[in-house]
Formats: C-alpha cells, sequence, structure tokens
C-alpha cells in the first residue's frame, strides 16, 4: 500500500509540468474568447452551469447583464397561467395571467434548482430563445461542402438505385477512409 501511495505521489509530480502546459495553452488560446459577453451569457444560459462555474464576479455581472440588454431590447414579458375559479357556484375556469418583467424571469432561472433543459418550457420560455441563439454552433461551411461533394460524387446516375441506408455507408466509408489505414 505504501508503495503504491509513493508511485502515486511521484507520477503527481512527473505530470506537473504537463498539467501547467496545458493550462497555460488554455489560456492562452481563449482568454481573449473568455472576455466576450455573449460567450459567458451563452454559458450561464446552459442550466447546468447557470452562475456556478467561476468566481469571477465581474465576468458573471458582464454575462448577466448581456442577458438583461438583451431581454429589454426583445421586449420580453413572461406570463404565467394560473386556474383559478370564478366564484363557487360556477364551474367555469378561467386563466388567469400575471406578467413578469425579464429581471424577475432571469432572477427565477438562476435560483432554480432545475439543471435540465426543461426549465426553458416550464418557466423560462423567454430565455429559451436565447439560449438557442447563444449556444448553438454555426456550420463550418467547408466541412458542408466536402460532404456534398462527396455525395455528387458516391450519387452518380448509374447508382440513382442505392438505397438510403447503402448510400450514408458508402458516403461514412469515402470521408472515413483516411482514419483506416
Amino acid at each position: 500500500m505504501k508503495e503504491r501511495r509513493k508511485q502515486q505521489e511521484n507520477n503527481k509530480m512527473f505530470m506537473l509540468p504537463l498539467v501547467d502546459a496545458i493550462v497555460s495553452g488554455i489560456h492562452a488560446r481563449f482568454d481573449d474568447v473568455m472576455d466576450d459577453d455573449q460567450v459567458i451569457a451563452a454559458s450561464i444560459l446552459i442550466p447546468k452551469f447557470k452562475d456556478h462555474w467561476t468566481d469571477d464576479n465581474s465576468q458573471l455581472k458582464k454575462g448577466l447583464e448581456y442577458i438583461r440588454n438583451r431581454l429589454v431590447a426583445d421586449n420580453v414579458v413572461e406570463s404565467e397561467e394560473t386556474e383559478a375559479k370564478e366564484d363557487e357556484a360556477s364551474a367555469n375556469k378561467f386563466f388567469k395571467t400575471k406578467k413578469k418583467s425579464s429581471k424577475d424571469v432571469l432572477e427565477l432561472y438562476l435560483s432554480s434548482d432545475n439543471e435540465d433543459f426543461d426549465i426553458f418550457k416550464e418557466r423560462c420560455a423567454s430565455l429559451r430563445k436565447l439560449a438557442l441563439e447563444l449556444n448553438s454552433p454555426l456550420p463550418a461551411s467547408a466541412a458542408c461542402e466536402r460532404l456534398f461533394s462527396t455525395g455528387g460524387l458516391i450519387l452518380r446516375p448509374h447508382r440513382s438505385s442505392l438505397s438510403d441506408k447503402h448510400f450514408e455507408a458508402c458516403l461514412l466509408s469515402k470521408l472515413n477512409f483516411k482514419f483506416l489505414k
């Protein structure tokens, strides 16, 4: 047991330069990205992270301010529907609408314990649109062009009767051939 502990301590000692090099490389590559308001807001709008992913309050403040400004610019007002009875004699129910400001919606989102994206469906539908916008990657045109070009080479007039599965298998094998070598 003691020998194993010594080996683990030696491994830690040898790995420290590697860990330091990786961390400094990440900082060198991504520091300017991590100061972007949109990136910070995108991180906050992932329910698992919210405001727990960093201890830097100035960074969180920038992201929250960006979200508030976007909600105000989009003129967002959430409505919460609750069932209520008109009076005791009537069996008809109607919906009362309680309006919430964008600030209330953001506070409700941050204070919630829900770490699933279901929170956007349940309570914070206005944040859903912004979260999807900020967290959706743009497709790279080069990869799409390569895929369509390869697909065009496979699906020729003399191979027009290929099934979807067979076409997909041919396409994947053609594009991934370099990894098989």
